[in-house]
């Protein structure tokens, strides 16, 4: 048929995502839709061709040869690549013109024109590889530093390899998610070489580490807390390792972010984040999906452009999906690959409206597996491999590269910046719940993540008096506080497993050990500053400290000392103050209290009881100066009455009560229930329906204190009191909580506090600096509860009444109503109520099943007229976390009354005072804006000279002049932070004298001899758990048998190997469960080693078994007997087996050990580590820091191939550095010695349940680690989950009656040569 003859209709043209290369131009390739309505098919060519829209000239063109076959169909086409010529964003129109002739010059026989032809996109893939770190999950953490090791071990090789393959022009790069794995992980198993050989590839642009220490749920953050999140990697590890800033945080499984943390992440020189998401329990994740938005920070032009991916476990075909088996066939991969490209960018290409997704540039953040996995170099095996299919055929795009994140953020802020979306909010984390599934340690952990700032300002304050720093414990204790909030709480399965309670203890001693030692420092620290504020005499005083930066009235409590007098009076200035005594505890209202400062209370002893008595109150209410609190029979508050407002606080129509208890114990609710409606009859509702409720009163103040009980719940006391002159109303829920029948029940509790507005009302809570209104959060995020930093608070609109809510070891809330099971992205309350959303236990994984026994949570309520300004609501939530300080001392004071530090406004708060961190030198001062109001012309006094230069948030010099005065000043934004270095005119510590630098020889990581084995087992389970998945502990794999409770794995080699010690770990899965295993050599019938214990899977030290003599075999094998527990078919196996010649090194101290004489001067000491002697110490070689005179280094030993020599300074008063010292080389010794004075830890106990105590101590630092710690109850020592020196935690469960109900425990510290330090005996009386 002539074409002339033929009826063709264009119908549309669709855009594709190929660009191809024709004769050096480049043209997109699209798809014609059209319809050949004759009855043959027609040859003819046509034209596309471009047009502006926007004013720029141009016109591009290009011819394809088409045939078009008869009736409706689409035909590949090439049009005008407009990428070059047109902005982002613009549009050209596109017309299609249909020709008899090649060149086009007659008459078209068809044209269509489409008026909106979006630009061309150049496909550009930005991949690599990286690992979900979980601090537990999959493994018990102390297993993790050597799992870390091997990976990275692994990358090093996989880089090897890819640089030797020709195929590979795009090579192998593997991205460090956090900091943690490498300072904690594989610098703390790998030697100085093996480390510097990382550095090195961070230097080249192979690896990079990114810049969180880990995943964090930073929510409940301090303020403090907030600003040290940025210092692991960009601080730490920049000065330790001499490597760059990294630019990009990680944020994986439950990337949320606190608004205020983008002007932590700016300052520390962070600008972009990468997400990807756990779709578990996270109902936002596809809302988010491909989302690149910017979100802004409190101060102007702060922001962080984040890129939220697919989910956080994706390989995007590139190798084996998430939780599934190897994949080792790269043309499969690459046929994978390229589908979920064509999937992937089909669904981008269909984003409308908020998801719209306009960019040509996609980051593809590569993960094996699934979480703490092994690296695998398959993934850029086929990333070659698809750019060389797409090249070969003819296409120029889309293009795959091997690179980091920020080359992606850099491509598209450079294209794109003004397409990009700003969101101005915070971004809710859904999985926030799990805090409250471990109600009494998270609340540990937030009252420590206040106290420890607070106790290194005041340590600062002591050590200008001359008491010494408390370095070690203050460092410790921060460290603990952020790995506590670090996202991982635990194993896997709740099972009831070995696991699942040892992971859990060792979590939670990082709460318990910020807390103890926080509190312990603070204590000593206050303790000093009252003895540097009197005059030594017979007499006693009571010191009161005030660490906020305004005056205070508040109550203070003093344990009274021994030697205080039986009777005796409080005054100040001549006048008598009302006080209680009370179990021993001395209380009172100190009032005017200095801002950052002190005021001292004499103690006069008299001949008669001064205190005041307690009275019994007969009616139901108490009451002060300000408020009168009624309560109803079942122990709630039925009425509020503020006195000066002359209104009442709350709804009393209100079907919750005031302060009452609410649980919910679910029957229907299923165990994995993310996006299960919870209806009301899936739910019964228990309350407290009775309560004996006894008031009294004194001079000091009024308290009620209401005793109940509900079911699961067997006791329940709610304390209220009211203090004399404090316009404040404090509440102290205590709850006894019983066990669940089982770790999947379902339950969960509040405490409900229903205010009550005259009209229309909004809802703030606190963030760690600054406020959010209800609902004002990023785009999908969660709307059904919320993370409080320190206070929530309604305000009335209509009368700018505001009634505030402090919180300070309790975090979760819900507004409005019970929130739980709604899954809501755009919910706003409509009544004024909080409910503190005090436990549960919704997860199904990772968190806790069960938190039987006792738990508390603080509450505080004020209220103000203020209206929406916000300083008072801040100011209350900063007092309800920052309490005054009291401490009895021996003499009369200096002066009554004074600052230590003083700054101008009051809306500006120290939030810290301490050594500079690592390489750093002076005292850094960092100050918050706390009442959301810029302040200009803030003056500092510090009462003596200094070079004042200000930092960024984690202490680098900015640029500017250094200030030489008493007084500095400067301008703070609202909501800012503003650090500064301070440097006093002060004397330098003496230089240091190295005395010995003692190393072992070389302890090596000792091979494992299974590696390299053959394998057979009795049966496997599936494909992916095959026998040669045991050989490795580290590999994340595992061995299954199929429906086997007593499978057996056999292990040989060609040749005889020597073996000397064997290790084991069964499956951690909650069916599989292994009591013993039986390991016989050469077919013999006696077992060489017997492993017991259900199950094994423990950490390797706990089941690692030393032979007497050493073995010569060929063959081994390991036979598993199981649990005859429960009907369900068991296909038990191993996660690893291991036997190796020689002890392996982490069973022995091997390393370099520095010891020097104590610097005169010194408050503490930094250690460097060179390569010559002549090395300057500083940015780079700064291997630590101690306040002892002794240093432990794990990477050197004698004979490597690097001589390695070290310096140390002292640090002295107000962080001034001492002069080097001279460089000291190594000697090598058979082991490590440490004969200084060895640390002794302090024991603490509670009783939680009726037949448990949870015991904690403070973690021991002495010159060389040490090994484990060991519990004793009445001088029989417990077995413990782990011997570690990182758990500082035990429940003592069960306790036999035989032991008594008054029991006495110890602990010691065992160091690596058995040496025993124990502490002080604690004594407990069950209840």
């Amino acid at each position: 048929m002539k074409i002339s003859d033929a009826k063709i209709v264009f119908s549309g043209v669709k855009s594709t995502y190929f660009v191809r290369g024709k004769d050096g131009c480049l043209f997109e390739e699209a798809k014609a839709v059209f319809k050949n309505e004759g009855d043959a098919e027609v040859h003819a060519y046509l034209k596309a061709s471009a047009t502006s829209k926007d004013g720029r000239d141009f016109n591009l063109s290009v011819v394809t040869d088409v045939v078009l076959p008869c009736g409706e169909n689409e035909i590949a086409i090439l049009v005008p690549d407009t990428n070059k010529v047109l902005k982002p964003g613009y549009d050209s129109v596109l017309t299609l013109a249909l020709y008899e002739d090649e060149k086009c010059e007659t008459e078209p026989i068809a044209v269509h024109t489409e008026e909106h032809w979006a630009r061309t996109r150049h496909w550009q893939f930005y991949m690599s590889q990286s690992m979900h770190t979980d601090i537990g999950y999959t493994n018990y953490q102390g297993q993790l530093p050597a799992l870390y090791t091997s990976f990275i071990d692994t990358v090093k090789k996989f880089m090897k390899d890819s640089d030797m393959r020709d195929t590979d022009i795009e090579k192998y790069k593997y991205a460090i998610e956090s900091g943690w794995v490498m300072g904690e992980g594989y610098m703390t198993q790998a030697n100085a070489e093996e480390v510097k050989e990382v550095t090195d590839l961070i230097g080249k642009g192979r690896m990079e580490i990114g810049a969180g220490q880990f995943n964090y749920t930073m929510e409940c953050f301090s303020t403090e807390e907030l600003a040290r999140a940025a210092y692991y990697t960009n601080r730490y590890l920049v000065d330790k390792l001499g490597i760059s800033q990294s630019r990009v945080e990680r944020m994986f499984d439950n990337p949320a972010f606190t608004k205020s943390y983008v002007d932590v992440a700016n300052s520390a020189g962070i600008k972009y984040g990468y997400h990807s998401m756990n779709g578990d329990r996270s109902p936002y994740w596809k809302k988010k999906e491909y989302d690149v938005f910017y979100l802004k920070g409190n101060v102007p032009g702060n922001k962080l452009l984040i890129f939220n991916g697919h989910s956080y476990g994706e390989n995007y075909g590139f190798s084996s999906p998430h939780g599934s088996a190897y994949n080792s066939d790269v043309e499969n991969c690459t046929d994978n690959a390229i589908s979920c490209i064509d999937r992937l960018l089909g669904e981008i290409l269909t984003l409308e409206g908020r998801r719209r997704y306009p960019y040509d540039k996609f980051p593809m953040q590569l993960v094996p597996f699934g979480d703490n996995k092994a690296p695998d170099d398959m993934q850029v095996k086929v990333i070659n491999s698809v750019n060389k299919r797409f090249a070969d055929e003819g296409y120029a795009y889309p293009r795959l590269k091997t690179a980091f994140p920020t080359e992606f953020f850099e491509d598209v802020e450079a294209e794109y910046s003004e397409m990009i979306p700003s969101e101005d909010g915070t971004e809710e984390n859904w999985w926030n719940d799990g805090w409250g599934t471990t109600a009494y340690e998270s609340g540990l952990n937030k009252l420590a993540g206040n106290t420890i700032p607070a106790a290194e300002t005041a340590a600062s304050f002591a050590a200008e008096m001359g008491t010494k720093y408390l370095y070690n414990a203050l460092s410790e204790a921060m460290y603990r506080n952020l790995v506590y909030d670090e996202h991982t709480w635990g194993n896997w399965a709740y099972d009831d497993s070995h696991m699942y309670h040892s992971q859990w203890e060792w979590k939670r001693s990082y709460a318990f050990g910020a807390k103890v030692l926080a509190d312990k420092c603070l204590k000593e620290s206050v303790e000093a500053l009252a003895a540097g504020a009197v005059e030594k005499s017979t007499g006693k005083s009571v010191y009161v400290y005030n660490g906020l930066n305004w005056i205070r009235n508040d109550a203070v409590h003093v344990e009274l000392t021994e030697d205080f007098p039986e009777f005796f009076e409080i005054k100040h200035g001549g006048e008598s103050v009302p006080y209680e005594v009370k179990d021993g505890v001395l209380s009172f209202v100190a009032k005017d209290v200095p801002a950052m400062g002190y005021k001292v209370y004499s103690v006069e002893k008299v001949d008669t009881s001064k205190a005041s008595c307690e009275t019994v109150v007969n009616v139901n209410s108490i009451e002060n100066e300000f408020y009168k609190v009624v309560f109803a029979s079942d122990g709630t508050i039925a009425s509020i009455t503020d006195k000066k407002a002359n209104r009442e606080v709350v709804d009393t129509g209100a079907v919750e009560k005031f302060n009452q208890y609410r649980y919910y114990d679910d029957h229907g609710i299923p165990f994995s229930n993310m996006n299960f409606p919870f209806d009301e009859d899936k739910w019964t509702l228990h309350t407290p329906e009775t309560a004996e409720v006894a008031l009294t009163k004194n001079d000091v103040c009024e308290t009620a204190r209401a005793t109940t009980s509900t079911f699961r719940n067997p006791k329940i006391t709610q304390t209220v009191k009211l203090y004399r002159g404090i316009p404040r109303i404090d509440i102290v829920n205590e709850v006894v909580k019983g066990a669940l029948p089982s770790l999947q029940a379902i339950e969960e509790a509040y405490y409900t506090f229903p205010f009550r507005t005259e009209g229309k009302h909004e809802i703030r809570y606190d963030i760690p600096l600054g406020n959010m209104v209800e609902g004002k959060q990023t785009y999908g995020t969660s709307h059904d509860w919320y993370t409080v930093c320190k206070w929530s608070g309604v305000r009335d609109t209509e009368t700018g009444y505001n009634m505030v809510l402090a919180s300070p070891n309790t975090a979760l809330v819900e507004f409005g109503e019970r929130r739980t099971g709604n899954w809501s992205f755009d919910y706003v309350s409509e009544k004024p109520y909080i409910y503190s959303y005090v436990f549960n236990n919704m997860w199904q994984t990772n968190f806790q099943g069960d938190q039987p026994g006792y738990a508390d949570f603080r509450y505080s309520i004020s209220t103000n007229s203020c209206g929406e300004d916000m300083s008072e609501n801040n100011r209350f939530g900063w007092e309800s976390v920052t309490p005054m300080q009291a401490t009895v001392v021996n003499g009369s004071a200096n002066a009554e009354s004074g600052s230590y530090i003083k700054i101008s406004s009051d809306h500006v708060q120290l939030t810290t005072m301490k050594p500079a961190e690592a390489n750093g030198e002076g005292m850094i001062l960092r100050f918050a804006e706390i009442a959301g109001k810029a302040v200009s012309g803030v003056k500092v006094s510090l009462g003596k000279a200094a070079d004042v230069t200000e930092t960024d948030i984690i202490e680098n010099d900015l640029p500017g002049n250094a200030l030489s005065e008493e007084d500095f000043v400067f301008d703070i934004p609202a909501y800012g932070f503003k650090t500064f270095r301070v440097r006093y005119h002060v004397g330098t510590p003496a230089k240091v004298n190295i005395t010995s630098v003692c190393s072992t020889k070389e302890i090596t990581r000792s091979e494992n001899l299974v590696i390299k084995s053959d394998t057979e087992a009795s049966s496997i389970f599936a494909g992916g758990y095959e026998a040669d998945c045991a050989k490795d502990f580290m590999n994340g794999r595992e061995w299954a048998s199929k429906g086997e409770s007593n499978p057996w794995i056999k292990f040989t080699w060609d040749e005889p190997v020597t073996v000397k010690v064997l290790a084991i770990a069964s499956r951690n899965n909650p069916a599989d469960l292994v009591e013993k295993a039986e390991v016989y050599a050469d077919g013999d019938d006696t077992p060489i080693a017997v492993f017991t214990g259900n199950p094994l899977n423990s950490d390797i030290e706990n089941n690692r078994i030393i032979l007497d003599k050493a073995v010569t075999v060929k063959e081994l094998k390991v036979q598993l007997i199981g649990s005859t527990d429960g009907a369900q078919v068991k296909n038990n196996g191993l996660s690893g087996f291991a036997a190796y010649a020689d002890i392996p090194r982490e069973a022995e101290l091997g390393g370099t050990y520095i010891k020097w004489e104590d610097a005169d001067g010194a408050e503490f000491y930094r250690i460097y580590r060179g390569t010559t002697p002549d090395f300057v110490p500083g940015c780079g070689n700064y291997i630590g820091s101690t306040e002892r005179t002794g240093f432990y280094d794990s990477q050197v030993t004698s004979g490597m191939k690097t001589k390695y020599h070290y310096s140390v300074c002292a640090v002295g008063k107000d962080g001034i550095r001492g002069e080097f010292s001279d460089k000291a080389a190594t000697v090598t010794v058979d082991k490590l010695e440490d004969k200084s004075e060895h640390t002794k830890p302090e024991l603490h106990a509670i009783v939680r349940e009726e037949d448990r105590v949870d015991l904690w101590w403070t973690p021991v630092k002495n010159d060389l680690p040490i090994k484990y710690f060991k519990v004793f109850r009445n001088g029989e020592e417990l077995t413990l989950l782990h011997k570690n020196d990182h758990v500082v935690s035990f429940r003592d469960k069960r306790i036999p009656k035989e032991a008594g109900k008054t029991i006495v425990y110890t602990v010691a510290a065992v160091d690596w040569n058995g040496n025993e330090t124990f502490s002080e005996p604690v004594t407990v009386k069950l209840w």
